[in-house]
């Protein structure tokens, strides 16, 4: 069945306990990560009509990366999905969009009795391996000591991996395939419908995304998210611990 437009339903957010958090932009920094939880009626099933990957492939692997896009196809957040306490789920995206998930989701999720709130703690991440690491990727929080914290290096591997960790200046602007996201398991064509389906299977099967995501180099001033410079529009920028030069993502 294909998702209705609940955008004449406005959410509450008071009711569904979404924190009305200040967005700060970091330049795509992880550490403006947050974690949307969602508890309530099999919030799986609830999530795997609205978002573009697979959710059953939880079964099998720590963590899912997705994106939800609106319905002209466009990406609104980007991220990962993983499991919670008491069969709940957690979607792991930019802070700054953290709110605006909660708020696009909620009419959907009435229908299904789940609810969304902003979680407090910063998701932290580990994995076993640099190369490849998107497939041993796992969160926890602050108080799991037995893993090792790499969020300080998350955003430099995204951008060495050319994956975009959308930000609210970004948001609702490009198509998965621009983002590449496509290219490493955010968006599932085999799957049933989620919303802008049909824009976004249309673009990859007749081949009409003429723009891209590439990585650059900058040195004395680290662009910030949303520029225009030679290399496009940035979507990341991350910095080298020890000189003023350092890399970014930019469409172009």
């Amino acid at each position: 069945m294909r998702p209705t437009d609940p955008r004449t339903d406005e959410p509450n957010t008071e009711n569904n306990s979404i924190e009305n958090q200040a967005t700060n932009n970091l330049s795509g920094s992880w550490q403006s990560a947050a974690s949307v939880l969602v508890r309530g009626n099999n919030p799986g099933d609830f999530l795997q009509g609205y978002v573009t990957s697979d959710l059953a492939r939880l079964g099998s692997t720590k963590t899912v990366p997705m994106a939800l896009c609106n319905l002209k196809g466009r990406v609104i957040v980007s991220g990962w999905v993983h499991h919670i306490e008491e069969d709940g789920l957690a979607l792991v995206v930019h802070k700054t969009l953290a709110v605006k998930l909660c708020e696009t989701l909620t009419p959907y999720a009435r229908f299904s009795r789940c609810e969304l709130s902003v979680a407090t703690d910063h998701p932290q991440v580990t994995t076993d391996h640099d190369t490849g690491f998107l497939d041993t990727l796992c969160f926890t929080t602050s108080a799991d000591q037995a893993c090792k914290d790499i969020s300080t290096a998350m955003n430099t591997r995204l951008i060495a991996h050319g994956i975009a960790f959308i930000s609210v200046e970004n948001s609702e602007k490009y198509l998965p395939q621009v983002l590449n996201l496509h290219n490493h398991g955010f968006v599932d064509f085999d799957k049933g419908c989620y919303l802008g389906q049909e824009i976004v299977a249309r673009a990859q099967f007749r081949g009409q995304v003429k723009k891209t995501i590439k990585t650059f180099s900058w040195t004395t001033s680290m662009p910030s998210v949303g520029d225009t410079i030679d290399a496009g529009t940035v979507i990341a920028a991350a910095s080298a611990e020890t000189s003023n030069v350092g890399v970014g993502l930019a469409v172009a």
